[in-house]
């Protein structure tokens, strides 16, 4: 039985969609401590979570996104919100500051990447 699949996740900064981005990995951090005893397993506590966000984005002959969200996207003391959309599901990022950055350029194929490295609070669930 065939069903449809997401193929294309939409993502936001601050309401912005970011169409520049060629590529988009998120991953929700859940700190985890294992206690054990003489006797064995004890238990297990959770941290405080957090997000990290991986963007790629192609690189365009004028004004890149990336740019703009890698600078501009600074500013104020609670960051911004990032926002992505998984079929009808979506989820945001709140609290969001730009972090590492890198450029990939391949000469003989003519490509070249910018990644940015979005570190955020703790992923919601906004709607189903």
């Amino acid at each position: 039985m065939a069903v449809a699949l997401v193929g294309q996740i939409r993502h936001q900064i601050n309401g912005i969609d970011v169409v520049e981005a060629t590529k988009l990995s998120v991953t929700k951090n859940q700190p985890l401590t294992k206690k054990k005893g003489a006797a064995g397993y004890i238990g297990t506590s959770k941290g405080i979570g957090d997000s990290t966000i991986h963007l790629t984005f192609a690189v365009p002959a004028l004004k890149m996104q990336f740019q703009a969200f890698a600078m501009e996207a600074q500013e104020g003391q609670t960051g911004f919100t990032y926002t992505f959309f998984e079929g009808a599901t979506v989820y945001q990022v709140p609290n969001c500051f730009a972090g590492n950055s890198t450029m990939d350029n391949m000469p003989e194929s003519g490509d070249t990447n910018h990644s940015l490295e979005i570190q955020g609070g703790i992923m919601r669930q906004t709607s189903i």
